[in-house]
């Protein structure tokens, strides 16, 4: 039930992102909250008054699908919520882990199990697939990644719950002002996009 989940939210993800790619290709305005009902509103007016026909068509049918994803998400989600309510393990990584809400907590328990499945934090880290590795080659060393082995659905999880404790990104433009030391704490933020994982949001 998370994987399929977790399918449908790089779906949202990727209509979302066509559509930003018709409104760019076409030179139209920005439109940052489709999720919202004046974000939708804002971009029918958008498509109607800036796009050409074809990119009315796609627009359009991006949104169909939109909306398709958006209500499948929203069936799953609440029988997910009630099985991490309904799970021991879940409703306590949920209380006592900062930034942990039920998804990521159902997803937790469901993937490392019990509190003894590992003998140290490391190995539990190594199966979810967030350890760096560094490869070397005649001794040249690559940048370290993620060695991304192990269940796509929980790695997904836990680096959505890091980047939303982090905050939005910052939205860097020609005329995002610096300060002497260099900081962009003045600049704009993105917009926060919908996430299945933070407190104290109910996702």
């Amino acid at each position: 039930m998370l994987g399929c989940y977790h399918d449908l939210s790089r779906d949202h993800a990727a209509w979302t992102q066509r559509i930003h790619a018709v409104l760019f290709h076409q030179g139209a305005s920005c439109c940052a909250e489709l999720g919202t009902p004046a974000g939708r509103a804002k971009l029918a007016r958008i498509a109607a008054e800036q796009l050409s026909p074809v990119g009315q068509t796609q627009v359009a049918a991006a949104v169909l699908m939109l909306d398709a994803t958006e209500a499948q998400m929203g069936v799953l989600r609440r029988q997910l919520h009630a099985w991490a309510r309904s799970m021991r393990g879940a409703r306590v990584l949920a209380e006592r882990l900062y930034g942990v809400g039920p998804l990521t907590a159902l997803a937790l328990t469901a993937w490392l199990g019990g509190a003894d499945r590992f003998s140290s934090a490391r190995k539990a880290v190594r199966f979810a697939g967030l350890d760096v590795t560094v490869y070397s080659s005649a001794g040249k060393r690559s940048p370290g990644r993620l060695s991304r082995q192990g269940p796509a659905v929980l790695r997904c999880a836990c680096t959505r719950q890091r980047r939303t404790m982090l905050g939005p990104p910052l939205l860097i433009t020609p005329t995002t002002r610096r300060s002497r030391s260099g900081s962009t704490a003045n600049a704009p933020r993105c917009p926060r996009p919908a996430n299945w994982s933070v407190k104290p949001c109910t996702s």
